[in-house]
């Protein structure tokens, strides 16, 4: 092995530092993923996550804080809106089925009456 990498490196104290380096690298890959099975990358990576997160909010609210107003405060209104189309029209429905109910009892009625003093 060493002759193929001294064709590459040139000499063979250049091979064993290579040869050095890719064992250091090696060993740091094994550690690296050890960390990761047992989940100590994952935490750190999670909080830098948050932390990112938190810092842009932050950013966000602070440069568009009016826009971000103006749009909570219009979304709101539509909303309550719709809601209140919503209202009227169950009120509306409610009526008219109370409505038909009502001559419907009122038909019922009658028609006990009529039988009633026919018998």
């Amino acid at each position: 092995m060493e002759a193929v990498l001294s064709g590459i490196y040139g000499s063979a104290a250049d091979v064993r530092i290579a040869i050095a380096r890719w064992r250091v690298a090696r060993i740091a890959v094994d550690i690296r993923c050890r960390r990761v099975q047992r989940g100590e990358d994952l935490e750190m990576r999670m909080s830098a996550v948050f932390m990112l997160g938190m810092i842009s909010g932050v950013v966000v609210v602070g440069l568009w804080r009016r826009e971000l107003r103006a749009y909570a405060v219009e979304s709101s209104r539509r909303i309550r809106a719709k809601a209140a189309d919503g209202m009227r029209v169950a009120e509306r429905e409610t009526a008219s089925v109370a409505h038909t109910s009502g001559n419907s009892l009122h038909r019922a009625a009658e028609l006990l009456q009529a039988t009633a003093g026919g018998a």
